[in-house]
């Protein structure tokens, strides 16, 4: 959670009151990450064009992050008219970065001090990717 934009949830309460708010049906293209009937974790547009995604530090690094935000943007595709899909993401989390240049994203900016957690202040990096034929 260190590259997240909020601390970790206290309670599952707290987990509940943010998932119930990704049950707006304006925000139809949140999916959660499943394998093997236990989810891993969850993602989609969370906030006009840009797109947010998290999956359980015991499932990094197996290629199961590609494949759930790949399905997400098929998804984004296949059921909005929106001509591209932004992502923010901490210069320092090379994981992410390195999965949104894997799926053709390209950085379209930067941007100092734009998170502020836990009393520690991040930057920022961000990124476009255009919906097919949209070059």
């Amino acid at each position: 959670m260190r590259y997240w934009s909020n601390l970790p949830h206290q309670t599952p309460d707290d987990t509940r009151r943010t998932l119930s708010k990704l049950k707006n049906p304006d925000l139809n293209t949140y999916l959660v990450f499943d394998h093997e009937d236990t989810v891993i974790g969850l993602g989609g547009i969370h906030t006009g064009t840009e797109i947010g995604f998290i999956l359980h530090p015991d499932f990094w690094g197996q290629g199961f992050a590609t494949e759930a935000v790949q399905a997400v943007i098929e998804h984004v595709w296949a059921s909005t008219d929106l001509p591209q899909i932004t992502a923010d993401a901490d210069p320092r989390n090379f994981r992410s970065i390195g999965l949104l240049t894997r799926l053709e994203f390209r950085v379209t900016g930067f941007a100092q001090n734009t998170f502020c957690v836990g009393g520690e202040w991040s930057d920022s990096v961000y990124f476009a990717l255009p919906r097919p034929g949209n070059t």
